[in-house]
């Protein structure tokens, strides 16, 4: 009786072993949903070869993607699906639009032909900007320094580190602002809106300038 008790036990535990891997193996492919959350800042800058000159000899490039973002209209939050060689993702996230280092709750997951995925849900929800963009990633000290040349909008710098637990997420915010600093990003500099929203601001000053101005009143 104890051996069998004893046996069916180590077989309990292999199999959770087993799907503990099988767990870790499909999040480390890509091949589920992942959640976690981030601190973050975004800077205008307008020198990136300034920025990029910096960070040659102490970080490490990871790679350059074009990357075409389709944001959908949600009622809270932001939905997004991005396009780049070698596949798709949906990312959706909230985070606080204010002009400092901020925590950003993200979920993501893998998609395979993000044509299909952008027809459906752009005739579900809406479309509510397309961001296209060419994003330089870098590493360094454990956070990814993102150079972003964005159509219509212009250079800026994203600063992005992985935490868990607030007292992670209060470090990684002090470290952003310093490594801010660091590259000479001035505080001014600081974006509070997604690429969505400032994409949505340039196109509706864009129409208002092309709107007809209504000739003056003529007294009588």
């Amino acid at each position: 009786m104890g051996n069998r008790r004893a046996r069916s036990l180590r077989l309990t535990t292999s199999h959770r072993a087993v799907r503990r891997r099988s767990t870790s193996r499909s999040r480390a492919r890509g091949g589920g949903l992942q959640t976690f959350v981030l601190a973050e800042l975004k800077a205008r800058c307008d020198d990136l070869a300034a920025v990029r000159r910096y960070l040659r000899g102490r970080a490490r490039h990871e790679r350059t993607l074009r990357q075409i973002d389709t944001y959908f209209v949600v009622p809270r939050g932001r939905l997004k699906l991005r396009e780049a060689r070698g596949g798709g993702q949906l990312i959706f996230y909230r985070r606080p639009d204010r002009a400092a280092a901020k925590r950003s709750d993200v979920a993501v997951v893998p998609v395979r032909d993000g044509g299909t995925v952008v027809a459906v849900l752009g005739r579900a929800l809406g479309v509510r900007a397309v961001v296209t963009k060419v994003r330089e990633s870098w590493r360094w000290r454990g956070v990814q320094v993102q150079l972003d040349t964005v159509d219509g909008l212009g250079t800026f710098v994203e600063l992005k580190k992985v935490v868990r637990g607030a007292r992670a997420l209060a470090a990684a915010s002090r470290e952003l602002t310093a490594l801010r600093r660091e590259l000479g990003l001035a505080a001014a500099d600081i974006q509070a809106p997604s690429y969505s929203e400032l994409v949505g601001r340039r196109r509706a000053s864009a129409t208002s300038r092309r709107e007809p101005r209504a000739p003056p009143m003529t007294a009588v």
